[in-house]
């Protein structure tokens, strides 16, 4: 998804990760990342809405028992089925995050080989319920 209207692009903050390169490769950056938010879309719509009401759940239900997270931990943990490529966990994350369950708070690498290492959105959850005698630290 390319913003082609220039006035619809502005509305778009430069993300953090990207905030120390120069101009030109914030923009390239910006614009992957737009490309990776489109192909997430795609990728959920083939999932399909019974996939993606089980997947939304089950993302809730990881932010109950863990403070904070990568989208990358409660794929992991899942005991749904596959869906037929895994960046539609991307638009459960982001489904998640707009009806307030959890919050971005950083970046983060990942420690699963398929994904070489990359950063990912670090979520902080609202709705972490934590055990009986559990002491909760701040991240």
């Amino acid at each position: 998804l390319r913003m082609n209207h220039p006035q619809q692009h502005n509305l778009i903050e430069v993300p953090m990760a990207f905030r120390w390169l120069p101009d030109r490769q914030q923009a390239e950056g910006q614009a992957g990342l737009l490309d990776g938010h489109a192909a997430g879309k795609r990728a959920a719509s083939r999932a399909g809405m019974e996939w993606k009401n089980a997947a939304f759940v089950e993302f809730c239900a990881f932010a109950t028992t863990h403070l904070s997270f990568l989208t990358e931990d409660v794929r992991l943990h899942s005991t749904i089925e596959l869906p037929p490529d895994p960046r539609a966990w991307g638009q459960v994350a982001m489904r998640a995050a707009r009806a307030g369950v959890i919050t971005a708070i950083g970046v983060a690498r990942t420690n699963y080989r398929r994904s070489h290492g990359r950063f990912f959105t670090q979520w902080k959850s609202n709705v972490y319920a934590p055990s009986f005698g559990e002491s909760v630290v701040q991240p």
